[in-house]
């Protein structure tokens, strides 16, 4: 799941399709944008893991309340479970 940019229906729509299909988790790759999404994610049942886009307003907020929710907020580049999974939200230049 990536772009969400401020559309908390549609994050509560991925939401509740995530529960109905029991994910296992879910990878958020950025651009959630402003801090008032968090609580589109209240009622995931699965662990959530995400990087910053580069639309973020206020990662700071946002990387607080995720936490509060027990999200694994990865910043720009993180891992989650043994494996490294690299999930972009913008291009990377080698």
């Amino acid at each position: 799941m990536a772009d969400s940019h401020d559309n908390l229906d549609m994050i509560r729509k991925a939401v509740d399709f995530f529960n109905e299909k029991q994910v296992s988790a879910v990878l958020h790759a950025g651009d959630l944008v402003s801090p008032f999404n968090v609580k589109g994610f209240t009622e995931l049942e699965a662990p959530l893991h995400l990087v910053f886009g580069n639309n973020e307003g206020d990662r700071i907020t946002i990387k607080e309340w995720f936490v509060k929710q027990g999200a694994n907020v990865c910043g720009d580049f993180g891992t989650f479970s043994s494996s490294l999974i690299f999930v972009p939200s913008w291009p990377y230049h080698y």
